[in-house]
Parts: C-alpha cells; structure tokens; sequence
C-alpha cells in the first residue's frame, strides 16, 4: 500500500525546471561531498590523504593527459597487481607525487616490490638514460587509481587551472622575491576594502568622502567603527594566515635497528652496529606558488641525530635535501629506535630576520609557529588599516579614480551588452524554460530507459553510452506525451544522472571497500556530480535537436493539436 501512495504522489507532482538553479545545486553538493570527504579522513585518522591528484606531464598518454584530475584509493602494496595504474612518491624527484603503470609485481627479500613505467615514457622508471627510481615499495606506495575498466575515472581539464596558477603566477611570484612581494598583501586587502565601500555600497545620505571616514575613522559619536574595521582585517588575515599553516608540519619518521631489522619507517636503517654513524637526507618540495621559509628539527628521546641545517628558504615548485646524521653510542643495547624529522613551513616568515624566527621556534616549534603568525596577522591589519586611513584623507584623488573607473565600466557595458545579443541569439533553444509546469512522471518512466546503461557498462564502461541512452529516452518521452522543452531537458538530465552513474559508480564500488573507505566514495560522487555539470551543455543540445527531429518527422505526416515548444 505504501509503495501504490508513492507512486500517486509522483503521478501528481508538477514541477518546473531551473536549469542554472539545478546544475549549481548539483556543483554545491559535490563542494559539501568533497568537504565530508576530508572531514571523514580526518575523523579516520587519514589526515595527509587526499584522494585525488593532478595529471603534470603526458607520460600516460593517452589514458591520461596533463591537466587531468585523477582518484585513487589507498591500497595495500599486496593487492596491487600487473597493469594497474599506481600513485606513489618518487624517490629521484624529491617526493613528487607519480602516476604511472605496473608492469612487474616481484618478491625480494620478503617484501613486494613494483616496478612500474608510463604509457607513453620508452622506458622503466627503474632503468633507462633518466636518474632511475628505486622499486615502489609499501614505503612511497600511495594508493591505486581508480579504473573504469582498464581507463583510470578521471575529469579532464579541470587540473589546467592549478597547473597554471603553480606554473606562471608561482613563476612570477618568485621572481619578485619573498619579504618585499608579501607586503604587497595589505596594500591589496586595503584596496579591496575601499573598493566595497566606495564603490559596491548603495548609496545612502552621505556622500563617498563621508562614507569612507565614517567607517574608517568614526565620529564624534560612534567610535567603534576603527574597531570593527580592525576585527575584520584580523580575522580575515587570520583565515588567509593562520588557518593554512595548521596544516603545515610534515613529519619524517626513521627507525634505526641497533644489530637487528629496524621497524615499519619511512626510513628504516637495520643491522646497525654501536659506534657506527649513518647518514640519510630529508626531502623537502614547496608545492605553493610563493617561496616559503622552512624551520627543521628532530625529535627522539636518544639525541643522536644533527642535522645540516634547521632554518631554510625554498623556491615555488623547488625541492631541496637536508643532510641528516644519526651517531650510535658504543654502548647502546640491541634494539630498535625511533627518530622524527619534522618541518614547519610559511612564505610569511620571510619578513622577519632569520635569527627572530629561529629564536622564537627553538624552545617549542609548534608554539611559536603559532606565535609568528599572530604576529604576521597583526602587522597585516595594522599595515592594512593605515592604508585604509591614508587613504580617506586622500579622497580627492580617489573621486578622480572613481570617475575614470565609471567611464570605463560604460564602456564594458556596452561590449557586454553585444555579447549578450550574441549568447541571447546562439542559446534561444535553452532559455524559457522554467515558465512550464509538467508532470514529473513521465519524465521519470522516459528516463528509467537509461537502466539498461548498467549492465552494458559491465562490458563498456564510458561516456560514450551517452549517446545511446539521451536518444532513447527523448524518444521514449515524445511516445509518452511530452512536448515542452522542459519535459525533456529534464528527462535528459535524469538520463545522463542515471547513465555517469552506471558508468563510474559500478567500478568505483568494485575498487573501493565501502565501509573502511567512505571518503573515497563521496569523492566519487563529487566528482560524478561535476562530469554531469560539465557535459549537461551536450546532454541537453543533443537531448534537444532528437526530439525537435522526433517532433518534425511526426508533424510532416499528421500534425498535432498538443502545444509544443519543440
């Protein structure tokens, strides 16, 4: 009886469609499944993983191109096996991050080994003309991509937009240098503030001049408005400052073995004897578009290692090596010890000279990274808030800016106003449709036609099905009444919903263990959400000219009296 009460809601529910309201309701829910994603990493104990990764090079073509964003899921090293398309840090570049194919799953010494190469690359990582890598092991194995059969799930060109920010912006940055490009950011941030509050406000009794000095410098009767001003530079700064470097230590962890195997490390060094001194390196790359300032330090209760350095500067997009010592005492017990390297890192502390900030992060590290960044937020505000006052006794020559600023905006106007005639007369058969209500139903049973996309997704799983389930849908929906464009852009939408699901949701569930990897599961839905954004322009084109060539057909042997829209 419940599911006959189901069924007759949907026979009577009528609905309209919003497409701009639809898509970005599908775009707000992949952000809030993306950050559930992170938060249920988080909450696992899982805080450096983050499933998905941006294709830098074409080594992998043609399964994968630059600028792809690519899943993976963490995996055991044992449950890796031939052919699959593995993530794993390189050991000869320093850390980056990889994503090539295996070619040879081996045994030696009793642990797996892989060895692994790209597509498109003549040669194993392991051996050739390059500085070769060592074999992956369960030490730099990251996890494995997610395949739609042997083709990695995978967004193209999405990734484009952080390579370019990395590549060009990150170049430009480090050309201007550290300390003096950073106080360029109160000056932004001060200009940004006036800009909203000359230009952006609506206009009230006061004029612009009385505006400006109003909130910035108060009156004789309210002098809170300073104030408030201050609190939200600090706690803007804050966020832009103070939240980041919460997640900006990295941690390096070494076993040593006195006379025995050494335990699971990044780093194991075993059989070591009393009085031997052995050395290592640690990899620090700054994957930011700024130079950063790194202070490294260890932490054991032995005291055994020295390090090279402990307060550095690293290039945007550079790498470096910092030498590491460890010395066994003669008389140390058989056993195995522990050792962390870790590292603090902020592009801020380039305004500081290096002696006050080694000073300050000696005594505890943690503490005073902390203490270095209130005091970067409150130099920010307070050099932010003398700009915005300087700034308000120099009004006239901000009326003159202003004026320019709206002639030119008349102009971008007008151009805007062509485009706009151009979009209006390319894009007519996608506007109007949100002034229909129809039945939902229909478009439901139209659309379930698309079920049959799963079982041939078992055998060819790609958005190549599309085009045999939109059609088929669109025809079913004519056959059952629909006429107006709404009724089967919306069909169409459910269509491609139901058809991307087919296509990444079965492997995704075949790669994944549901109940220990939740939060590679809601980025896959995330990025199921995104791909259906994306290709909805095509979805609802082809949707479309089917149905209009349905709807022509059938007019030319026996015209209709039903309304139409097609």
């Amino acid at each position: 009886m419940e599911m006959d009460d189901l069924v007759k809601k949907i026979s009577n529910y009528r609905t309209s469609l919003d497409i701009p309201k639809v898509l970005g309701n599908l775009l707000l829910v992949a952000m809030v499944l993306i950050l559930a994603s992170r938060a249920v990493s988080y909450a696992a104990g899982d805080e450096a993983i983050t499933p998905v990764s941006v294709v830098s090079s074409g080594s992998m073509e043609p399964v994968m191109h630059r600028g792809d964003v690519i899943m993976w899921t963490p995996t055991p090293i044992e449950s890796i096996n031939e052919g699959d398309i593995v993530v794993f840090r390189s050991s000869a570049r320093d850390g980056e991050v990889i994503s090539h194919r295996v070619i040879e799953v081996r045994e030696r010494d009793g642990r797996t080994e892989l060895i692994t190469q790209g597509d498109a690359n003549e040669y194993p990582d392991q051996e050739g003309p390059h500085y070769p890598e060592r074999p992956i092991t369960s030490n730099n194995l990251l996890g494995r991509v997610v395949s739609i059969g042997d083709l990695p799930m995978r967004i193209p060109l999405i990734g484009h937009l952080w390579l370019g920010t990395n590549q060009y912006i990150g170049a430009a940055l480090a050309n201007m240098g550290g300390g003096g490009l950073l106080m360029l950011v109160p000056l932004l941030t001060a200009g940004m503030m006036i800009l909203g509050t000359i230009l952006m406000l609506p206009e009230k009794d006061d004029d612009e001049e009385g505006k400006l000095k109003h909130l910035i410098l108060g009156d004789d009767d309210d002098k809170i408005h300073p104030l408030k001003v201050f609190i939200i530079l600090v706690l803007a700064f804050s966020l832009v400052i103070i939240v980041p470097s919460m997640n900006s230590m990295e941690e390096h962890s070494i076993s040593v073995g006195v006379q025995q195997e050494a335990d699971p490390a990044q780093e194991q060094f075993s059989r070591v004897r009393p009085g031997q001194t052995i050395y290592g390196n640690h990899s620090m790359t700054n994957y930011g578009v700024m130079s950063t300032r790194v202070y490294i330090y260890s932490e054991s209760e032995q005291g055994w290692m020295e390090l090279g350095e402990d307060y550095t500067s690293i290039d945007s997009a550079d790498s470096m090596r910092v030498p590491f010592s460890i010395t066994v005492p003669e008389d140390t017990e058989r056993g195995t010890y522990s050792f962390q390297i870790k590292n603090h890192y902020s592009p801020f502390w380039a305004l500081y000279p290096d002696g006050f900030v080694t000073n300050i992060l000696e005594d505890d590290p943690e503490r005073g990274a902390l203490t270095m960044d209130i005091l970067t937020v409150l130099i920010f505000s307070s050099l932010s808030m003398g700009v915005m006052i300087v700034a308000s006794l120099a009004y006239d020559e901000i009326v003159l800016w202003k004026e320019y600023y709206k002639a030119k905006r008349e102009r971008i106007k007008n151009k805007r106003s062509r485009l706009k005639d151009i979009y209006i007369r390319y894009t007519d058969w996608l506007r109007g449709v949100d002034i229909v209500d129809f039945d939902l139903l229909p478009c439901l049973k139209a659309a379930s036609v698309s079920l049959i996309a799963f079982p041939i997704a078992l055998l060819w799983p790609d958005l190549w099905l599309l085009l045999l389930t939109v059609p088929l849908s669109a025809a079913l929906a004519y056959l059952l009444g629909c006429r107006w464009r709404a009724e089967h852009y919306t069909t169409a939408l459910i269509a491609s919903g139901i058809t991307v699901g087919a296509v990444y949701m079965v492997p995704l569930l075949r790669a994944v263990d549901p109940m220990g990897q939740i939060s590679v599961l809601l980025i896959g839905l995330a990025i199921m959400m995104i791909i259906l954004v994306m290709l909805s322009p095509l979805v609802l084109l082809f949707s479309y000219l089917t149905s209009k060539s349905i709807h022509s057909m059938s007019e030319s042997k026996r015209p209709t009296s039903h309304m139409s829209d097609l």
